[in-house]
């Protein structure tokens, strides 16, 4: 299917594969350079996600928009997911977790049909050592069951009933106002708790549906998604939303900025500033990962401090704790969809402050 949408990027992308496993294979010898070639082949693999991802407003303006060259630009398939995925192979090469990369499994593991659309991000190893050389019938029969639960979630809950609810009528409502105050409390929260419930069905449903048609493949992919929207804290929440991409961000970018800096803070907001400028690189988006990281770093001071004072962790009975914590998770989670669910930083600061005046 993608070498008959984009057979030109199809053909690029078996090139690069080729060029991924031959930088891998060097790093994989011990070579005394092999940090500068990791750090040289993530700056070619970033260069590429950007010439090809952000490059149209730059050829249309330098060669105007009416010209060949700008109307046939094309975005390829799946190129940011695609990326990631090349990092993550080529940096667990470096740290020694793939010992041996196989080109054929390279190439299985990139062009893997069901996660190849939107995930999730699955890791290399996982995905070389889940094969399941024996069919197995409960393993086929569920993988069927998380492709229909996947299609109900997709189909009745995301595009039937929160597609109405929040996008023909909240959203209209919410940004009809422009950037005034005026908007009653109740509309706003009712608004970002919607976005946050269609963002968190829509990507498990993908997820589900990914999982499922692994299965009938014989492969056991990751999951993506554990119930955030009932967890404590937003250190849990972060632990089981998205799974995959925070996995890799922490493994990619979390790690190794702790390692150099010994700043927890500056490892997390790097982190989450690096998860929201991959959805896309707008200034919204940029404000999503800081509040993200604003809140998880509020919570692990609060955290820390709780354990120094026990006096505190008796305050408030543990249930109570429990509940007013998902409350105040979920709630905060929401929030950051102000900036997904607008173009305008006013506007999305506007929603924020409506809730409080």
């Amino acid at each position: 299917m993608l070498a008959f949408i984009q057979p030109l990027f199809s053909i690029f992308l078996f090139f690069l594969v080729l060029f991924v496993f031959w930088g891998g294979r060097i790093i994989a010898k011990g070579t005394d350079n092999k940090s500068q070639l990791l750090i040289l082949l993530i700056l070619i693999i970033m260069t590429v996600l950007v010439v090809f991802k952000y490059g149209r407003p730059v050829f249309a303006l330098v060669f105007s928009s009416s010209t060949w060259l700008s109307r046939s630009y094309l975005i390829p398939v799946g190129l940011s997911y695609l990326s990631v995925k090349f990092i993550a192979y080529l940096s667990d090469i470096f740290r020694g977790t793939i010992e041996d990369p196989d080109l054929d499994e390279l190439v299985a593991f990139i062009f893997f049909v069901p996660i190849f659309p939107a995930g999730p991000i699955e890791r290399y190893q996982n995905f070389a050592g889940g094969r399941r050389s024996k069919f197995n019938f409960d393993f086929y029969a569920e993988g069927l069951m998380r492709i229909a639960v996947g299609y109900l979630k997709k189909v009745v809950i995301v595009n039937f009933a929160l597609n109405e609810i929040l996008l023909k009528r909240l959203h209209p409502d919410i940004l009809a106002n422009g950037i005034s105050l005026d908007l009653p409390a109740w509309l706003v929260i009712a608004y970002l708790l919607c976005s946050l419930l269609y963002a968190y069905i829509d990507l498990s449903a993908y997820a589900d549906i990914a999982i499922g048609f692994g299965q009938l493949f014989g492969y056991k992919i990751i999951e993506n998604m554990n119930w955030p929207i009932l967890q404590k804290n937003l250190g849990d929440y972060w632990n089981c939303w998205h799974i995959s991409l925070s996995q890799w961000c922490r493994n990619n970018v979390y790690f190794p900025i702790l390692g150099i800096t010994r700043n927890i803070t500056l490892a997390l907001y790097s982190s989450f500033i690096v998860m929201g400028l991959w959805h896309n690189i707008t200034v919204n988006w940029l404000l999503w990962g800081i509040w993200h990281a604003t809140g998880v770093t509020i919570y692990m001071r609060w955290d820390r401090f709780k354990r120094k004072n026990k006096k505190i962790r008796g305050f408030v009975p543990k249930k109570v704790g429990v509940i007013l914590g998902t409350i105040m998770t979920v709630l905060y989670a929401a929030g950051s969809f102000s900036f997904v669910m607008t173009e305008d930083p006013l506007q999305a600061f506007r929603i924020l402050l409506a809730i409080f005046f």
